[in-house]
C-alpha cells in the first residue's frame, strides 16, 4: 500500500537492501534511539495496522526522509510514531509528514476516531511538529487529532 499526502510519498516497506540501510541509518540516529527505542526490533512492528511500515520520500526528490508507522492499541484509536533522517530535520518534513499520515488514517478507517501521538517531554522539535499538525496536548506526554467531524 502506497500513499501521497503534502507533497510526500508513504510506500511499503518491503525489506530491499536499500530499505534495511535506511532503517539502519535512522536507528542508529542518537536523538532517533532516546525517543524511539523499538524503531528496529525486526524493522517492523507486528501489530502495525495497514500491515506495514511506511518508508517517506519527498515527491520531488524521490529521497527518503522518514518512516512512519501506525499502531493500533484500542480499536478506535491509532497511535502513529515518526522519525526523520538527520539530514533532513528542520525542514519542515516532520509536520508535512505527521500531517499527512494523520489525514490518512482518519479518512481512510471510518472506525479510527483519534491519532495519538506519545512524546517525551524533552523532544521540543517533536511537540512544535504536534501542534503545528493539529493535535492538541492531552497530557505530559499524550497529544491527540481527532477525526473533524
Amino acid at each position: 500500500m502506497n500513499f501521497k499526502r503534502n507533497g510526500l510519498i508513504y510506500r511499503s516497506y518491503n525489506a530491499s537492501t536499500k530499505d534495511k540501510e535506511f532503517i539502519n541509518e535512522l536507528a542508529a540516529d542518537l536523538k532517533v534511539k532516546q525517543y524511539i527505542s523499538n524503531i528496529k526490533k525486526k524493522n517492523h512492528i507486528t501489530n502495525s495496522i495497514f500491515g506495514t511500515p511506511f518508508l517517506v520520500s519527498d515527491s520531488e526528490t524521490l529521497e527518503d526522509i522518514g518512516y512512519v508507522f501506525f499502531y493500533e492499541p484500542y480499536l478506535d484509536t491509532v497511535d502513529l510514531v515518526y522519525a526523520i533522517h538527520p539530514d533532513y530535520r528542520m525542514m519542515h518534513y516532520g509536520t508535512r509528514m505527521v500531517d499527512g499520515a494523520s489525514d490518512f488514517v482518519l479518512n481512510k478507517e471510518d472506525s479510527i476516531d483519534m491519532v495519538t501521538l506519545v512524546i517525551h517531554p524533552s523532544n521540543e522539535a517533536s511537540i512544535a511538529t504536534a501542534l503545528s499538525s493539529g493535535f492538541e496536548r492531552v497530557g505530559n506526554i499524550r497529544y491527540e487529532r481527532g477525526r473533524k467531524r
